[in-house]
């Protein structure tokens, strides 16, 4: 990292946590945060009915983010210090993502010396999730990949002041990386990658370009390389038993399954690690920046702001139930070589299908999102009404957010109920796969002896007041 030289100005106490507001003579304030009233929700806030989102202040020379603003995507970073309610870091800062870096409201990632951690972590990530007009979706889908087993980052809610002014309200998210892995109970010395516009094609030239390496940087990456090629390479006779023997297949399919019906069709490429367990030579996937899901969509660029593609007022539901093969394409045309080939595998095929029979009956199903999407909003919503820098489409209140993502979800089940049909494979249990799995056995449906059938589909019309296919359909009890 690289910081530049920096003071407080003297109106401001000096490496202070105390409350006051910055001024810098002739620097014009950076990022800018328009002045409106905080105090709509204040009884609220008093009474801590509903709690709410930790409140984190940051406070840096305005001249110093005046720089960072000049070039959004720069990675050097600078000196800050950050505050809770009961003590203070000195941090370095810079803006993370990567289009989202041009959005009016910015992410931004601080960093902690390994000495003095906050929250056991070097890293603090905070999401400003612009592209979600409901400030949800983010937390909603990481903590359905968790429920649905996948080795899920932490993620919650925080408010953000930047030198006394509200900035607004962030999704706080646990950096990947050996500590994560740590608690996860994953051996720790292996290789993590963060693939950059890498859809696991085969291209020699560019891999450490689209794979950088997180971490053992001193080594090579040889093995990412060997796995591509055996992705790309193994003939299809060969390929189920070749990529068992390399990758946490069970593993995949939670983290594949869980992301199709979130509808995220941004893990094709990025916004995803690839973690090479050393301790047992097993490749394995991880979840990364999950806000545009759960009914928005990327978009065909059409001018406008750099980012307007990625600002989706309409919501969908029907993106593909093999969302990423070549088949069903992004609308960009991109698409994943792995999703492609074990779709193209029927065994895998069907064991996709039994497990989002299995989470749309149990963690994706409204019993159990409906519940925590309306605990979400209730925790963030004198916070988020309040902020001046979310996207605001026009016609929205953020009080709709609620019944539009209760629609996604019940439209969502009804929409891939009716593409099994004609995409699942008919077959028995597939012994070919068990053989396949024989190191890495699928865990038994029901818990601990269960046999390996399928659940049965929850009846539609108890969830839907259409039975439409495609047809856009309302949660009963919402109004």
């Amino acid at each position: 990292m690289v910081s530049r030289a920096w003071a407080f100005p003297t109106s401001a106490p000096t490496r202070s946590c105390a409350r006051s507001t910055v001024y810098a003579t002739g620097a014009p304030p950076a990022p800018p945060a328009p002045a409106q009233e905080h105090f709509t929700y204040l009884p609220f806030v008093a009474r801590d009915y509903p709690p709410g989102p930790p409140l984190y202040r940051l406070y840096a020379d305005l001249a110093d983010l005046a720089w960072l603003a000049q070039e959004p995507y720069r990675d050097e970073t600078i000196p800050a210090t950050f505050c809770t309610t009961d003590r203070r870091w000195d941090v370095d800062v810079r803006y993370r993502g990567d289009v989202s870096r041009l959005m009016p409201k910015k992410c931004w990632k601080a960093f902690f010396a390994g000495s003095d951690l906050f929250e056991n972590q070097e890293e603090l990530n905070l999401n400003a999730d612009y592209p979600d007009q409901t400030l949800l979706r983010s937390y909603l889908a990481y903590d359905f990949l968790a429920r649905a087993g996948v080795p899920t980052p932490r993620a919650g809610f925080a408010r953000l002041n930047i030198n006394d002014v509200y900035y607004g309200l962030f999704s706080q998210v646990e950096q990947i990386d050996e500590r994560f892995l740590y608690r996860q109970g994953i051996d720790l010395h292996g290789n993590l990658y963060k693939p950059y516009y890498g859809n696991l094609s085969a291209n020699d030239w560019s891999y450490a370009y689209h794979y950088p390496k997180k971490t053992n940087r001193q080594s090579g990456i040889e093995d990412i390389v060997a796995f591509i090629e055996l992705i790309n390479d193994t003939p299809d006779a060969q390929f189920p038993s070749a990529i068992a023997s390399v990758l946490d297949v069970n593993g995949w399919l939670d983290w594949y399954a869980a992301n199709v019906l979130i509808g995220n069709f941004e893990m094709l490429e990025k916004n995803y690690y690839l973690y090479h367990d050393l301790s047992v030579e097993r490749w394995m996937i991880l979840p990364w920046d999950v806000d545009i899901s759960l009914g928005h969509n990327t978009k065909l660029p059409a001018g406008g702001a750099p980012y307007a593609n990625l600002l989706d007022e309409e919501i969908s539901w029907d993106n593909p139930i093999d969302s990423g093969t070549q088949e069903s394409k992004k609308s960009d045309g991109k698409w994943n070589v792995l999703i492609d080939r074990m779709m193209g595998v029927p065994e895998f095929r069907w064991f996709h299908c039994r497990r989002l029979e299995e989470l749309m009956a149990g963690a994706f199903s409204p019993a159990e999102m409906f519940p925590r999407i309306g605990a979400a909003f209730a925790h963030v919503r004198a916070a988020a009404e309040a902020d001046p820098n979310r996207w605001r489409p026009a016609g929205f209140q953020f009080s709709d957010g609620p019944d539009e993502l209760k629609t996604y979800i019940v439209n969502r089940i009804q929409f891939l109920d009716g593409e099994m049909p004609g995409f699942c494979p008919d077959l028995e249990v597939p012994l070919t796969v068990n053989e396949f799995l024989a190191d890495n056995p699928p865990p038994p449906i029901g818990g601990k002896g269960a046999s390996p059938t399928r659940p049965a589909k929850p009846t539609p019309g108890s969830r839907f007041t259409t039975a439409v296919p495609r047809s856009p359909g309302t949660w009963a009890g919402c109004t």
